[in-house]
């Protein structure tokens, strides 16, 4: 389960040679939804009431050891993901029409998650930064 997957899945391939299967992005079910908001702190406000800081959302991640504020950022950034998942993915079981295609929005999600832009295999990987 991820929100947003398109740049970790980027960087956990060109950094660390990973490919996720079985993806579910919180993002899309948010999309599919029809939310107003697709943004995981949208999605932590309306399901957890948990106001995110997106101070650290594009800082330099490879920096070690991870500064106490930036490791406060992560883990308040996933601690409530499957929470959300399980209440998105209640609200896809009552929308869905699985006896067809067209209308089981569960496989939409799951397709959008598993989108081209998740499996790209021709990224370099990234250079080392100095220490």
């Amino acid at each position: 389960v991820f929100h947003g997957a398109h740049m970790d899945m980027q960087w956990l391939q060109r950094d660390l040679g990973l490919y996720i299967n079985g993806l579910f992005d919180t993002f899309f079910a948010a999309e599919i939804l029809g939310y107003p908001q697709r943004s995981l702190a949208y999605l932590l406000k309306r399901f957890v009431d948990f106001d995110a800081d997106k101070k650290y959302q594009m800082a330099d991640w490879r920096i070690r050891p991870l500064p106490e504020e930036m490791f406060y950022y992560a883990r308040s950034d996933t601690h409530y993901l499957l929470y959300i998942f399980d209440r998105i993915r209640n609200e896809l079981l009552d929308a869905s029409d699985r006896s067809k295609p067209e209308t089981d929005i569960i496989q939409q999600v799951l397709q959008k998650s598993k989108g081209p832009e998740t499996q790209n295999r021709s990224l370099a990987p990234m250079k080392r930064r100095a220490q």
